[in-house]
């Protein structure tokens, strides 16, 4: 089993831009949203070893829910809906991005980290993106299924970032609407993307060496690995 939000956790690193960066700390629900389209589109480039890549047709489907509080003054509100396992959150005061709120799942409380103004809406939404159901079992016994899961996990993070690429030309677009919907505005522009060419390129060749190496390490494991050239 992977979790599609260990594959954001990831590509978002990949992306080396404090643009997305601020976007995924600030609202990371919307951020999963965009993310997993993504995800799923570039599934179709992990192509090679097929003993791994063929395990990942099976995944779960997305679940989430916003509440709306009207504030009454203080800190502390009570969700009517117990969030997924796993998901992600996001938390507002009036339209601006509240980033230090808590979720405490004992008592289903959110806690703002500052009072909310009766009459002010607040707000926290959770959003589980979904896992693949994908196991590692069956390879030798010289590859162990964490090995192997931790390696997937960072093709995957390629494969979504090819398919950003793929399927949106300019590829901010979606990253500036999510930061437009949330009150806050992008502080360089002009510098948030590298060179198209060149960024794709190198996630291109990024994903072709994790992908031999991948099938370079089951293939000497299946055989034996520390006895080859000896």
């Amino acid at each position: 089993m992977i979790l599609f939000e260990d594959i954001f956790n990831r590509a978002v690193n990949l992306f080396d831009d404090p643009d997305i960066q601020r976007a995924y700390e600030l609202n990371p629900v919307e951020f999963s949203k965009t993310m997993r389209p993504y995800l799923i589109n570039g599934l179709g480039m992990f192509a090679n070893p097929t003993t791994v890549s063929s395990r990942f047709s099976d995944y779960t489907e997305a679940q989430g829910k916003l509440e709306v509080f009207d504030g009454d003054g203080g800190a502390t509100y009570t969700l009517s809906t117990v969030p997924v396992d796993n998901s992600v959150m996001s938390f507002f005061i009036g339209g601006t991005p509240d980033p230090l709120a808590e979720y405490d799942p004992t008592t289903q409380e959110v806690t703002f980290s500052t009072d909310v103004p009766v009459g002010t809406r607040c707000s926290c939404e959770w959003y589980y993106a979904g896992e693949f159901k994908a196991d590692f079992t069956g390879f030798s016994s010289n590859i162990s299924p964490s090995f192997i899961a931790s390696r997937t996990k960072d093709i995957l993070a390629h494969c979504l970032l090819l398919g950003w690429a793929e399927n949106e030309k300019n590829f901010m677009l979606d990253i500036r609407n999510i930061l437009t919907d949330t009150d806050f505005k992008l502080h360089s522009p002009a510098n948030s993307v590298r060179a198209k060419t060149e960024w794709y390129q190198n996630i291109r060749e990024g994903l072709n060496d994790l992908t031999q190496k991948l099938s370079w390490d089951l293939w000497s494991g299946a055989i034996g690995g520390r006895q080859i050239g000896k």
